[in-house]
């Protein structure tokens, strides 16, 4: 019966105070005192009894201390979380879907199990270590419960430069993107897209809520795969296509760099 107490009550204070118990009481020199069935039941009455007073001793919070913790702590609805500005290199993708999930009261781990990543990617992503693919960062944006646009204000200018294009990151693989729309433009949204050699948008195919997406090539190649059709467009060839189709792109050369030109209409929501 001592063993079975032992194992309900395996915390290491309680096994020392109980074995030390033990050993006062049942010395062979004291083992006379309890020779009777009725002594032997309030030993071991006395051994339980100890058993559930020694949390209270040892630190363990009661129901209570636990109801006083969780009032005290802060409420999600009461964060006030301002969304980051545009940086000079930028913009931050990341600290702004960081703002975003704060300011919702969200946590890394119920994005992380929404999207289907772990909880480091997200951390990481939120922090710019890591690029996401574009059917990955659609699934944070919804998860936290945003438009895509929310996530990127238009460029200062409606004339802009060669090479003044307004870094983004729309998720993808060891590619650039730049946005070079009008700022508040409601109807278009237009992107140049750098991709390295075997870059793209991913393995992962994705959608877009827009009518229409138009894509370009001005240098390299570029394969593109609509549904179960697949485009390989070289330097001057031009795709229209509904976004809604699930589709993936990317850079099939060795050694070349690609180039193109995206319009998406109207902005994706």
């Amino acid at each position: 019966m001592v063993r079975h107490l032992f194992l309900m009550h395996s915390n290491r204070a309680i096994w020392q105070a109980a074995a030390s118990f033990v050993q006062v009481n049942f010395h062979p020199l004291k083992v006379a005192k309890y020779a009777t069935l009725v002594d032997l039941k309030n030993v071991f009455a006395g051994l339980l009894g100890m058993a559930c007073l020694l949390p209270s001793y040892i630190g363990f919070p009661n129901r209570q201390q636990k109801l006083n913790r969780m009032a005290r702590a802060p409420k999600a609805a009461e964060r006030t979380i301002e969304m980051p500005s545009i940086s000079a290199d930028g913009l931050n993708v990341g600290s702004r879907l960081r703002a975003a999930r704060l300011a919702k009261g969200l946590l890394i781990d119920d994005v992380a199990q929404r999207v289907g990543v772990s909880k480091s990617f997200i951390s990481r992503f939120e922090r710019d270590v890591v690029q996401a693919s574009v059917a990955t960062l659609l699934r944070v944006c919804d998860a936290i419960g945003i438009k895509p646009a929310e996530l990127f204000a238009p460029p200062s200018t409606n004339f802009v430069r060669a090479g003044e294009g307004t870094p983004i990151s729309l998720g993808g693989e060891r590619m650039r993107e730049y946005l070079i729309g009008g700022p508040g433009n409601e109807h278009m949204m237009a992107l140049l897209s750098v991709i390295e050699p075997g870059g793209g948008s991913g393995p992962e195919a994705y959608t877009l809520k827009a009518a229409s997406d138009m894509v370009h090539v001005q240098t390299g190649r570029l394969e593109i795969c609509v549904g179960e059709e697949t485009y390989l467009l070289q330097a001057g060839d031009t795709l229209t296509f509904p976004p809604s189709i699930p589709h993936t792109w990317r850079n099939p050369s060795e050694g070349e760099t690609c180039t193109a030109l995206w319009v998406i209409v109207p902005p994706p929501a």
